[in-house]
């Protein structure tokens, strides 16, 4: 199909109008009989539903994303491979897992690499799932590894717990014929999928979140700031249980896989090859500070694979019962490089910590944050040998956190600013807008940041008063240094036992200097 009407400037000319119509017809006869479909304008940038009708309003007023050329959100069949068409064989599920494989190898071992004899095994165990079949007669797609991985997908789909995905695995190996390889348990497919990188390091923390054990502290069994035991069992036959365990997932090998994938590996950099910079804000690239952050670091922004992070966390009760008193914490990365349309969807956030406890960490989760700040150290200084399997090259990859995503609290337990009390606001900082009203803290004066010109100076509605004062929301990165260089040694943990430090007038709202 033609697509060269989205490039038309002119979007009430016969050409435009004529192929938003086909368009439309197109999203009708694919997607069946659906009443909206994701609207692919500029402002909702593929993200937000919409009826037809609308749909096409939108696109005539407001434009179409013009890099947005296979159309795989309204029914469109991504690009077949042209030799595989002509094989004429119906095989795309075999030729997707033996694809996986493929990228798997070239990624992990790479010309040069010295292979370790354990990284090996994994691989052949890989590569012989990839080629059993499941059943004797079975179609040569249907193989173990695909059963696997499918089966998993839907256990997670439908939020299946071990003990009912053990029933139905238990059902399908009775009714399945002799001589199938089905695993019996969903500790042996979690065993096979491990191969693929997939698991989690599991770190000892103390109870009262003073350390971890880890690195200096790994030999320890007892807290060197708290000296609270490490374990809440440990008996004489060998049997120790920590108080607390953190679960880190290793964010290199999952960035690495970004690039394994040749579906995945030019979406990385689509921020440079496709996106439309024509001043409108639809993707992370088109903000200032994306754009600053360039010119800061020239050698970062010449190799445009080079991964752009967010960081996001927050607290959730695991259970969905406020009457239990738990508090879990995720921290999740999210990669920029992606085009608008997948880089904030589920399956590209990337859980890198799981912060457990009955309460929540505070400004000491910058304690749990040391793993991972570490890992993102070592890509930003090191860099890691990287394949990219849309190319079949190599090249060296840099990642760099971008931004933060939070609700105010957690913003004060990341930032180390203390969001409460009179110095609550950060822009603020020492000079605050704050006012004692009744019973709480109000925050009227915050018109002080409009432009000189704007009408709600003016208006009395607000507190009686005219505002005159003029503000920036510019706060000087110098002041903040010279503010945090003032305070002193930051003790970390929640011993019952250690009295709050008082802070002193000059540290301000500040916590601690953050790990940040």
């Amino acid at each position: 199909m033609d697509r060269s009407w989205m490039l038309i400037s002119d979007r009430f000319s016969q050409p435009y109008v004529d192929g938003v119509n086909s368009f439309i017809e197109f999203a009708k006869v694919h997607l069946g009989e659906t009443r909206e479909i994701k609207c692919l304008c500029i402002n909702c940038c593929n993200f937000y539903k919409q009826e037809y009708d609308s749909v096409k309003a939108h696109l005539l007023i407001s434009g179409m994303i013009v890099s947005y050329t296979t159309w795989l959100e309204h029914g469109e069949l991504p690009e077949h491979n042209n030799l595989d068409e002509s094989n004429g064989e119906n095989d795309e599920d075999g030729d997707e897992y033996d694809e996986l494989i493929e990228d798997y190898q070239r990624g992990n071992f790479m010309e040069g690499d010295t292979l370790e004899r354990e990284d090996v095994r994994h691989f052949d165990k890989l590569l012989d799932a990839s080629q059993c079949c499941l059943y004797p007669g079975c179609k040569n797609s249907d193989t173990l590894l695909s059963f696997v991985i499918q089966m998993l997908h839907m256990k997670v789909e439908n939020r299946w717990s071990n003990k009912s995905f053990d029933k139905v695995l238990e059902i399908q190996r009775r009714f399945l014929p002799e001589g199938h390889v089905v695993p019996g348990s969903i500790y042996e497919y979690k065993k096979l999928l491990r191969d693929l990188g997939l698991g989690y390091e599991p770190i000892d923390a103390c109870k009262h979140d003073c350390v971890l054990f880890w690195k200096e502290n790994a030999h320890l069994e007892k807290c060197p700031t708290c000296q609270a035991s490490r374990y809440r069992v440990n008996d004489s036959k060998g049997k120790k249980i920590p108080h607390k365990i953190l679960r880190y997932f290793p964010l290199t090998p999952r960035l690495r896989r970004l690039y394994m994938s040749r579906k995945t590996a030019k979406d990385m950099r689509w921020h440079s090859d496709k996106r439309v910079d024509d001043g409108v804000g639809r993707h992370p690239a088109d903000c200032k500070e994306w754009k600053e952050f360039d010119l800061h670091y020239p050698e970062f922004a010449e190799e445009i694979r080079n991964v752009r992070l967010g960081l996001a966390t927050d607290g959730f009760n695991p259970f969905g019962n406020m009457s239990t008193s738990y508090s879990m914490w995720p921290i999740i990365l999210m990669p920029y490089n992606l085009p608008p349309w997948r880089c904030m969807k589920a399956p590209f956030f990337m859980m890198s910590l799981l912060i457990p406890g009955r309460n929540q960490p505070g400004t000491d989760i910058d304690v749990y944050l040391r793993r991972l700040i570490d890992e993102l150290k070592e890509l930003w200084e090191n860099r890691v040998m990287t394949y990219d399997a849309s190319t079949e090259q190599t090249f060296r990859m840099h990642a760099a956190v971008m931004w933060t995503i939070n609700d105010f609290p957690a913003y004060g337990d990341l930032s180390g600013w203390r969001t409460k009390d009179y110095l609550s606001c950060p822009p603020c900082n020492d000079n605050p807008l704050s006012r004692g009203l009744i019973s709480k803290i109000g925050w009227v004066g915050h018109r002080a940041y409009l432009p000189n010109n704007h009408l709600w100076r003016k208006d009395k509605k607000f507190d009686g008063l005219t505002e005159l004062r003029k503000k920036s929301l510019d706060l000087p990165v110098e002041k903040i240094m010279a503010q945090l260089d003032q305070l002193r040694e930051v003790k970390f943990g929640k011993d019952p036992t250690n009295k709050k430090r008082p802070r002193e007038s000059k540290e301000l709202n500040c916590t601690k200097k953050s790990i940040m």
